[in-house]
């Protein structure tokens, strides 16, 4: 690296894009993402569109049922009891991180 950089010709904000949208990365344990690898290659479709659509039955299911009054009633291990159900497709969909920010 140098010790002294010249920026006197740069322009603030160039690469700036307001509208631009940023998707984060989620890493899957290695058990999960072997599961649900194996689902989407017997369906012939992408990982994520089977993640998506389980997430998405899963807020619907969630905002049926009250989510509050279900996060509220929750210990620790019956959180581990949903994750395990949804990465097993036995609940239906999430879409809302506000949600899963509640649960989690």
């Amino acid at each position: 690296m140098k010790k002294k950089y010249d920026f006197s010709k740069g322009e603030r904000g160039k690469f700036y894009h307001s509208h631009a949208v940023f998707n984060f990365p989620v890493y899957l344990e290695e058990d999960i993402a072997g599961f649900i690898e194996k689902i989407a290659y017997e369906k012939d479709v992408d990982l994520s569109e089977i993640v998506n659509d389980w997430l998405r039955r899963n807020i619907g299911l969630i905002q049926s049922a009250g989510y509050e009054q279900i996060r509220q009633n929750m210990t620790s291990n019956s959180r581990v009891r949903l994750l395990f159900a949804l990465f097993n497709g036995i609940l239906p969909q999430f879409a809302d991180k506000k949600i899963l920010r509640t649960f989690f």
